[in-house]
């Protein structure tokens, strides 16, 4: 008999020792504005917005809300398991229910959520699971206003997390439940503490383990015996020291840890098992030399990155951010700015394994072009922001390239005053994450410039009013002048159409119907040569590598869409601009890249022509015939009143092998 007892043990045990499943949920949901009483819902594969469903002539981005259910099998044995479901991306308000009982409520487009949905499910048999979804405007939820679009819907991957009962949490802020915080880093040794948050039956007992793997090979193993508690949730720190520690340095050697940890139970079966990446790296700003990496200089030249595409808006794959951040290497920037708000934690993945330098936003902004709302003075509206941060930074806690967190943009300045806030926010984000640097956008003056670690400027001087040569003059006011603060540009640019030529170079504003390519190209052939040398200048960002949807602009002769990018929306063309910042940027590929030439008819024989490459010398051919070579200066070759014949005129640009060729036709 006691044998019998024995193995009917150890078959309950070897049942229950499996590790988390994960199951990607994102098949076979219905979709609809009301799914019980509408005969023109759908079924469709998320990740999803309805965008793509409810576009007016105006392509304003619809603000309302819509149903998603799908029905799926829950097998007996999940009984004995905590299931949870996890969000990665709902805009805006999301409303959950199993099996008609409501289990909760995540107010905030751009981070994840997780439930568990253990109490609410029938065993054995189908479940239902009702997501309502409202990305209309909510005066306690951020954001209140900004120059792109929210777009609605279920926008990012859900999963199934099944789980013993004892696991790693899946529920604190809709981590992974482990934390690993850098105390020290010198080259001798690095000291971390590894938190992790256990959350079990009462009366479970165990073993926590953390491993630190360096390319593959353990380098150090821990573990501390647990018992469940009162409290469901126990947290574990785990203080280990790293010798000769190999940092992370950013396109240099993103070189990446992984901290493994499982839960062991009485048994020594193993319960459950999470592993994640880390890097071990020192940042900091200096007010003389910039950004610095691990004690050392590194020049931060960015571009801005919006969630959005042509007919896909946010709700994008993996194929999509992995060919944007393609082009975002291939431009050769050091940095990006995830504006305006966290995007999928896939791009994080990147970042890190690419070494680019990453600044992440809290959607707390305002509107330069509408001037809207930012902030009111509400408890609701100041929690949601607190949550949302939070969220924010415990989802992307283990990531090297999250350098900066950027606390707010281009805030109003009238209105309620929100500088209580943005100290509150300060203390919160350097108080979870030390090792990170705060920072904002700003479009004005005042104190709420002096909070954060750094701060940066929204600079268009030359699109929005004056000239670019007035960007010299404020770069030049930093020089000797305000030295508390610490210096950056977070956004510059000006629009520009590929499908508006011009022969002459035209001084074009925003809030205009032409927006030719060549003023575009100007605009940043100016501001490029006026930040140079800024050693002060902690880093500036190109407002943006892509076109992105903005509903209320009508400008450049486009409806709901903002033409600042160095690339189209749909990404098949890149702009000339693209090619002055890849010629200053990527020292790694050798290119040559004529200018305008999308603007094929043409009136003048005298031609001015232009070259963006990172060769040294360019030699120009007009017609089969050498006209000369000259030395590229700062990305740029160009010659002065080329004649061209009348008619069809082909013109190359080559330096051995390397070579780019097009065709002008010149009329009477």
């Amino acid at each position: 008999m006691k044998k019998v007892i024995l193995l009917l043990l150890g078959l309950i045990i070897t049942s229950n020792a499996i590790s988390r499943d994960i199951i990607n949920f994102n098949d076979n949901w219905l979709f609809g504005k009301s799914i019980s009483n509408s005969t023109i819902s759908r079924y469709l594969t998320l990740p999803h917005t309805w965008q793509r469903h409810e576009t007016d002539p105006l392509h304003t981005a619809y603000r309302g809300a819509y149903q998603y259910l799908k029905e799926f099998k829950v097998p007996v044995d999940w009984m004995s398991k905590s299931v949870f479901i996890r969000f990665n991306g709902v805009a805006s308000i999301a409303n959950v229910f199993i099996n008609g009982k409501y289990v909760g409520e995540h107010r905030g487009a751009y981070t994840a959520f997780t439930f568990d949905i253990s109490p609410y499910l029938n065993y054995g048999s189908t479940n239902t699971i009702l997501v309502n979804v409202d990305n209309s405007v909510q005066l306690d939820v951020m954001p209140l206003s900004g120059d792109f679009n929210v777009y609605g819907g279920i926008y990012r991957d859900v999963e199934l997390i099944i789980t013993n009962k004892t696991h790693i949490s899946t529920t604190h802020y809709s981590s992974n439940g482990v934390y690993v915080n850098q105390f020290k880093l010198n080259k001798k040794e690095a000291e971390i503490n590894v938190k992790t948050i256990l959350k079990g039956q009462y009366g479970d007992k165990g073993t926590v383990q953390v491993k630190i793997l360096k390319e593959n090979k353990v380098i150090e193993t821990k573990n501390i015996k647990f018992n469940v508690g009162i409290e469901s949730d126990n947290t574990f720190d785990f203080p280990i020291k790293i010798d000769n520690p190999r940092v992370w340095n950013a396109k240099k050697d993103p070189f990446l840890y992984r901290c493994q940890v499982s839960v062991f139970d009485f048994y020594g079966e193993e319960r459950d098992f999470v592993e994640v990446t880390f890097g071990l790296r020192k940042v900091a700003i200096n007010r003389q030399k910039g950004f610095m990496l691990n004690d050392e200089n590194y020049p931060l030249y960015g571009v801005t990155y919006m969630q959005d595409r042509e007919n896909v808006y946010s709700a994008m794959t993996r194929a999509n951010i992995r060919e944007d951040i393609d082009i975002i290497e291939e431009i050769g920037a050091t940095a990006v700015r995830t504006s305006n708000a966290p995007h999928s934690k896939y791009f994080y993945d990147l970042t890190d394994k690419k070494g680019i330098v990453t600044w992440v936003d809290l959607p707390f902004i305002g509107d330069d072009i509408d001037k809207g709302a930012s902030y009111i003075n509400s408890a609701s509206f100041m929690n949601n922001g607190k949550n949302q941060l939070e969220e924010m930074i415990y989802q992307l806690y283990n990531h090297p390239s999250v350098v900066f967190l950027g606390l707010f943009s281009n805030i109003s300045g009238y209105g309620d005053s929100p500088l209580p806030f943005i100290k509150d926010l300060n203390a919160i984000a350097q108080s979870i994450s030390p090792n990170r640097l705060t920072v904002a956008c700003s479009n004005e003056d005042g104190a709420v410039n002096n909070v954060t670690d750094a701060i940066s400027w929204s600079q268009y001087l030359g699109w929005r009013s004056r000239s670019t040569s007035d960007i010299n003059i404020w770069l030049n006011s930093f020089r000797n002048e305000w030295h508390n603060l610490k210096p950056g540009i977070g956004e510059y640019g000006a629009g520009g159409s590929i499908f508006q030529q011009s022969e002459e170079t035209i001084d074009t504003k925003e809030k205009e119907y032409k927006h030719p390519e060549s003023s575009q190209t100007q605009f940043h052939i100016d501001y490029s040569k006026y930040l140079r040398n800024r050693p002060y200048i902690w880093g500036y960002f190109v407002n943006s590598i892509f076109d992105y949807g903005s509903s209320h602009r009508f400008y450049g002769g486009l409806i709901g869409q903002s033409d600042l990018g160095l690339v189209t929306y749909n990404r098949h063309t890149k702009k000339d601009a693209f090619y002055l910042y890849k010629a200053l940027w990527n020292k790694d590929e050798k290119f040559i890249y004529l200018t305008e030439s999308r603007l094929e008819k043409r009136n003048n024989t005298k031609q001015n022509i232009k070259v963006f490459s990172s060769c040294r010398t360019v030699d120009l051919i007009v017609n089969g015939v050498s006209h000369s070579t000259i030395t590229v200066i700062d990305g740029i070759a160009s010659w002065d009143n080329v004649n061209l014949k009348i008619g069809k005129n082909t013109i190359t640009a080559r330096n051995g092998d390397i070579k780019d060729s097009m065709e002008i036709t010149v009329y009477n």
